[in-house]
């Protein structure tokens, strides 16, 4: 039976982090090197020496138990005046950490107070107590001595845009900041997503006479000068995650989704995305497969943007591109070699048809599936940015999944795949994304060719 801390708290509490961790929940592995590493930070904040501190770890090491559920109940059973806000993505997640510190403080001696209810703020019947929110939430008239923000991205698709990164820096500079305080500490805890995300836009500012950051940043593979002293290519925590499991997962995810993830190296896009010696020419024969062409249109003749369909066979975990038609049509013209096409498809081949916004959208979707009448047509309106609808495609390419059968189109083809997605031009890449992941679900039907 664990030993209350409400009478000799003391000797649990005051020694540090790493005590109290150990008696509150001796069943969790606290021993691993970059635990301690963070722990030894944390410790600093609570000792007033470090105000700013970020935490960046790969994902499923251990950093929100450690940092967004434990250290809060720690400091919270220390001082029961002291205020603390926890902030997530979202105003579940916030609500999840804060039942799982309530828990921990409620087990050892925290007195709460009467109205102490509510899922996303209780206090203590001396002052102090704990409020969560999501990023947007507002905290008015609850001041803070504790600040813990745990990743406020949830997703590829929020990171890539410019305004949810910018509505995360308002929530932090004009509903959290202004809670502080005086000598109040804030903990960003982070798995990096993108050059400019929450932690990249503080870390400019800094550099421009901002706030100045205590920085812990552990890549799941040691790179040079290594903070735990790991020998280059070291795993992190190498009894749960080994250097063939990450191995598994940069291929699964592709160099850039690593990097940012996995390494804390985010780098903004800027070319790159695809790599020429990702698509080789193949000369086999083509086994059966799964096949979809799918089309990026426009509407200009001779001008301006490029109506695009590319054709993909998926046989196996493989994909080959076998064919790509481009131009520079009206809507007349694209009709006509839309449907010359589809005969030379054949009717195994599915077509699949991106829906602009809006009834003009719609309206020209009809009209080309009316044109395709007797073929198999999908159509649905893309979501996300073109970079995050391409993700997965490039992570195939990268992975040796993805090969072209020769054409006089391949050069042009690979030429603004690997100028993407700063080139002039990305109507083939859209295309190519757009077959590829219709392709890569796994309830997609199973035409033959």
């Amino acid at each position: 039976m664990m030993t209350s801390l409400s009478q000799p708290r003391n000797s649990l509490i005051k020694p540090g982090l790493s005590r109290f961790l150990e008696h509150v929940s001796p069943s969790h592995q606290w021993t691993p090197k970059h635990l301690k590493l963070c722990r030894n930070r944390l410790d600093q904040v609570t000792q007033g020496d470090i105000r700013r501190l970020m935490l960046f770890l790969p994902p499923r090491h251990g950093k929100s138990e450690q940092a967004t559920i434990h250290y809060p109940a720690y400091r919270l059973l220390r001082n029961q005046t002291c205020r603390v806000i926890v902030g997530a993505y979202n105003h579940s997640l916030a609500c999840t950490f804060s039942r799982q510190t309530r828990r921990l403080v409620g087990k050892f001696g925290f007195q709460f107070a009467n109205d102490s209810n509510k899922q996303n703020q209780w206090n203590s019947v001396h002052g102090g107590g704990l409020y969560a929110v999501g990023v947007g939430s507002g905290v008015t008239g609850y001041g803070a001595d504790l600040v813990v923000i745990d990743d406020p991205v949830k997703s590829r698709a929020e990171a890539e845009s410019p305004t949810y990164r910018a509505r995360v820096l308002d929530w932090y500079q004009n509903d959290l900041y202004t809670r502080l305080h005086p000598g109040a500490a804030i903990v960003l805890i982070m798995t990096r997503w993108h050059s400019l995300d929450l932690a990249g836009q503080l870390l400019e500012q800094a550099k421009d006479g901002g706030e100045a950051w205590d920085v812990v940043s552990l890549p799941a593979l040691a790179e040079d000068n290594d903070p735990l002293g790991r020998q280059p290519g070291g795993a992190l925590w190498p009894e749960r995650y080994g250097e063939a499991d990450f191995d598994r997962i940069k291929k699964a995810i592709g160099s850039y989704a690593f990097s940012a993830l996995y390494q804390q190296r985010p780098s903004p896009r800027s070319g790159g995305f695809f790599r020429a010696d990702w698509l080789p020419v193949s000369a086999s024969d083509l086994p059966l497969g799964l096949s979809c062409r799918a089309y990026d249109t426009a509407a200009t003749p001779g001008g301006g943007d490029y109506t695009a369909g590319v054709r993909i066979v998926r046989y196996g975990e493989r994909y080959r591109i076998t064919h790509v038609t481009r131009g520079q049509w009206s809507p007349a013209q694209r009709r006509t070699i839309q449907r010359q096409t589809a005969e030379i498809d054949g009717l195994q081949t599915v077509i699949h048809l991106a829906q602009d916004p809006g009834a003009a959208g719609v309206d020209q979707v009809e009209h080309d599936k009316i044109n395709l009448a007797g073929f198999a047509t999908i159509s649905n309106r893309p979501t996300g940015s073109k970079e995050v609808r391409a993700m997965p495609f490039a992570a195939a390419c990268e992975a040796g999944l993805v090969e072209l059968e020769r054409g006089d189109w391949n050069r042009a083809f690979v030429d603004e795949l690997c100028s993407f997605p700063t080139g002039q031009h990305d109507d083939q890449v859209d295309a190519a994304a757009d077959a590829f992941n219709y392709l890569a679900r796994a309830n997609a039907p199973v035409w033959y060719s």
